[in-house]
């Protein structure tokens, strides 16, 4: 038989001097927590497995999990969370505000308010529409300078696409079309 000490692991974390809040990962509930500055940890905990065809359980110590960048640029963070063998990605932002912020309206998206996505500190998030999210802050400003000097797209990704055409123009495209046709289906 098999006997286990449970022993605590003091983490080393950048909150050691700082006022933080642990609470449970919503739907990993006793497995993992997070705290009001964005740290993800998992929880001590015995662990069933198979080694060599042997059946073993070992325990496994609490300890805080790599934020992993993810997104354009890497500006967001992930944690890898694993249930029942089964592994899940999380984006840290949300799981803090499940976790933290109250969504009453059941708003669907998490915004940074200081527009940087690895600050997950709660006073940082908030829950926002999609609408919100987009006209928030500096973005549209930010695109719109962006934008200025680029070469305008054309075809399907052309702000003139679907626009009323001319006669002579839509039956140039009609007769165009039909060539393109012609010429693929006497190549089959």
């Amino acid at each position: 038989m098999l006997t286990y000490t449970v022993y605590t692991v003091y983490m080393a974390s950048n909150s050691v001097n700082q006022n933080c809040i642990w609470k449970d990962v919503v739907g990993y509930e006793g497995l993992y927590q997070v705290n009001n500055l964005g740290e993800v940890r998992s929880l001590s905990r015995i662990v069933a497995g198979v080694s060599h065809g042997v059946p073993l359980k070992r325990m496994t110590p609490s300890k805080l999990l790599t934020l992993l960048p993810v997104g354009k640029n890497g500006v967001y963070r992930k944690v890898a969370l694993c249930k029942n063998g089964r592994v899940k990605q999380l984006l840290v932002h949300r799981i803090v505000a499940m976790a933290f912020i109250p969504n009453p309206e059941q708003k669907p998206h998490v915004n940074h308010r200081n527009e940087i996505g690895s600050d997950n500190r709660v006073e940082n998030l908030e829950w926002v529409t999609v609408k919100e999210n987009a006209n928030y802050g500096t973005r549209n400003a930010r695109i719109s300078q962006a934008e200025k000097g680029k070469v305008v797209p054309r075809g399907v990704n052309s702000p003139s696409y679907g626009l009323k055409r001319s006669a002579e123009t839509r039956e140039r495209m009609r007769q165009s079309a039909l060539r393109r046709y012609s010429n693929a289906k006497q190549q089959r």
